[in-house]
């Protein structure tokens, strides 16, 4: 008993109310969209329970074509990204380069760029305007 009392503080306390509330929201909306995606009317009083909407997405004849499509390019983005991630480590451990610590922390900007801001940046990027 005595050693799990240390752990009870009201920073553990806080800790765990906030995992608690982020797996809540989660999980939740998760949890309702795998119901919904094995119902035939996920709203109505007595839906039926039907594998139907998996049967229809996998039967697509265009479903082998874009699980190819993505199998290739994820083959080549991980080439690249590869390629370019060892060849900017290798400049920044390896060699004197100037600017090396603005270098370094200008690697860090897009892991802090939301995916939403990154996906509306390449839709303007591709507009014909």
């Amino acid at each position: 008993m005595r050693t799990i009392a240390r752990y009870v503080t009201p920073k553990n306390a806080v800790l765990f109310l906030m995992s608690a509330l982020v797996m809540y929201l989660c999980l939740v909306p998760l949890g309702t969209l795998l119901i919904a995606s094995f119902q035939t009317d996920f709203l109505a009083e007595n839906p039926e329970w039907t594998l139907k909407h998996y049967a229809d997405a996998f039967t697509r004849s265009a479903m082998v074509e874009m699980f190819l499509n993505s199998m290739v390019y994820g083959f080549w983005t991980t080439v690249c990204s590869m390629a370019a991630g060892v060849g900017i480590a290798w400049l920044f451990i390896r060699t004197n380069t100037p600017l090396k610590s603005f270098a370094l922390l200008a690697s860090l900007v897009p892991m802090n760029i939301p995916g939403i801001l990154n996906t509306i940046a390449w839709i303007f990027l591709a507009s014909p305007q």
